[in-house]
Parts: C-alpha cells; sequence; structure tokens
C-alpha cells in the first residue's frame, strides 16, 4: 500500500531495475556504470529513482520480450513499498546489465531465500511445495516465465513465445497445456 510520507532508510539497497529497448526508463536515459541523483521529494511512483528489490517483480514494467534489466545499488531509499517489491530512492547506481536468464535465476534464489525450510513446514510438502511462495508473485500478461517445483526446489522456465498461446494459468501455478 502506498503512503503519503516517505521516510528514507539508512542503509543502501541492492535490486533490479527494468527498462525499454533503449535503456530508457520513462524517457529517462540510464547507463551501466553510472549513479543518479533526485534532488526533489521521493513518492513511491511518483518522483526519485524506482526499482524492485525482487527480481522478478520487474516484469511487472518490462516484460521479458523486449526489456532489458540490470542490477543497482539505491541509497537513501524510503521504507515504503507498493504492492510488490518496488523501492523509491534518493540516488541509483546502475551496476551492470543482467540478461534474462539470470534475472530468472536471481529471482529464484530471492524467493527461495524467503523460505525457512527448517520451521516452515507448510511449505515442504512435496510437489506443491512453492504454492505459498507462487501467490506472491506478480506475472505481467505477456510473460514467457513459468515455475514449477520438484520437491523443495523451485524451477523457473522459458516458454518459448510460439507455445505461449497453449499457457493455462492456474491460482498458483503455470504450466504448459496438454495437446
Amino acid at each position: 500500500m502506498k503512503k503519503e510520507s516517505e521516510k528514507p532508510a539508512p542503509s543502501s539497497v541492492y535490486g533490479f531495475k527494468g527498462f525499454d529497448k533503449d535503456f530508457k526508463c520513462r524517457n529517462f536515459q540510464y547507463e551501466i556504470g553510472k549513479e543518479y541523483t533526485h534532488d526533489g521529494p521521493l513518492k513511491l511512483c511518483s518522483s526519485g529513482f524506482h526499482f524492485v528489490e525482487n527480481p522478478l517483480d520487474a516484469f511487472g514494467y518490462y516484460g521479458p520480450s523486449d526489456g532489458h534489466y540490470a542490477e543497482v545499488v539505491a541509497r537513501d531509499v524510503s521504507s515504503n513499498t507498493d504492492s510488490d517489491s518496488k523501492r523509491v530512492a534518493r540516488s541509483l547506481k546502475v551496476i551492470a546489465e543482467v540478461s534474462l536468464q539470470n534475472l530468472c535465476n536471481l529471482g529464484a534464489k530471492f524467493i527461495l531465500s524467503k523460505v525457512d525450510f527448517e520451521n516452515a513446514k507448510e511449505s515442504n510438502t512435496g510437489d506443491s511445495s512453492a504454492a505459498p511462495l507462487l501467490e506472491h508473485i506478480r506475472w505481467p500478461l505477456g510473460s514467457i516465465v513459468a515455475i514449477r517445483t520438484a520437491g523443495e526446489k523451485l524451477i523457473l522456465e522459458r516458454i518459448p513465445l510460439e507455445e505461449f498461446a497453449r499457457i493455462r494459468v492456474g491460482l498458483t501455478e503455470v504450466r504448459p497445456e496438454s495437446t
């Protein structure tokens, strides 16, 4: 939920940012290795430099078919978030471009880092072990990434575009339909 007062958090935050094909976001040109600073007020979805902590949330802003993604380090970060892991910062340094495959791998690691496999037995039930986690992922229209589980492992799969039209989306899983 958005909050009107944006209070900066004290430390730097590692995250990810999506861009269009020209490495722009909302008509602002970014470059690898550069740091950008916002002088005005910070307001989520309005002013400041935005990024996401969960790599998979970047797909909600720039789809995998034509988006570009980068690792970023943000400073003077607001403690507020929206319905996903989006944050706003006073300064943002673009560290390195991240391939689609690496973004998906980092997303799986991010999700698994949030699971306490020792104590959260409801997430250790076999074939549907990641079901509670999948409810927290926003999948944008046009996404070509699927998640499946194999025991305790969470597996991200790329679905070829020609097969995408045959995908059925359930509440907690994405699987190609049988032909």
